[in-house]
């Protein structure tokens, strides 16, 4: 999305939402603007342009950056609900033996990458070795690994790839520094022993 399509939606969130100065402020304010921008440029035009017009026509207040993302997010992705995923996962419990847990798997993983995780982190044999009387505890536990999940993929699906990548880079770096702290210690724990052998011997 370019600046000037930026300037776009900002005008429509201005027109839509004139008591407050927050968007009036960001057309006057290049830093504001352009901090905006930042947030939002990896986006779509025309998914935030619909995001946009989705949001003034159902909310009383202006969005926020995070709720702009993630009214694209809804816009754009087809999810299945919970209850759709409990049934496909019965379904697959029912058609398969639990010993073909792999091939449920993959099975769900098509309908819904969600499905799968859930499935995996449920346990097919948890279901298959369940009785009924246990049913409603079952479905009570895969709707709070499901709601779970959604989450998870839901923030993880708002987040640019460029901060997605500045996490990853972070997290290796971190991960370097936590080794090569544990050799540092792992040497001063190896003098303390040689500085205490002198000592005594």
């Amino acid at each position: 999305m370019t600046k000037q399509e930026y300037i776009k939606i900002t005008l429509i969130l201005d027109a839509t939402y004139q008591k407050f100065p927050s968007f009036i402020n960001s057309l006057k304010n290049q830093d504001v603007l352009n901090t905006q921008y930042m947030l939002l440029k990896d986006l779509d035009y025309e998914s935030l342009s619909n995001a946009t017009l989705t949001w003034c026509q159902t909310e009383k207040f202006p969005p926020s950056i995070a709720e702009l993302r993630e009214q694209c997010y809804q816009n754009t992705t087809n999810s299945i609900t919970v209850d759709q995923a409990w049934g496909y996962f019965l379904k697959a419990v029912q058609d398969y033996n639990y010993n073909n847990e792999e091939t449920i798997y993959k099975r769900l993983g098509v309908i819904d990458n969600k499905l799968e995780q859930v499935a995996r982190n449920f346990g097919i044999r948890n279901i298959a070795m369940s009785d009924i009387d246990n049913s409603m505890a079952d479905r009570a536990h895969f709707i709070k690994l499901f709601n779970i999940v959604e989450v998870r993929e839901k923030r993880t699906g708002m987040i640019s790839d460029s901060v997605k990548e500045a996490i990853r880079i972070g997290m290796r770096n971190n991960i370097k520094q936590i080794g090569g702290l544990k050799w540092n210690i792992v040497n001063i724990v190896k003098e303390k022993l040689r500085e205490l052998k002198n000592l005594v011997g």
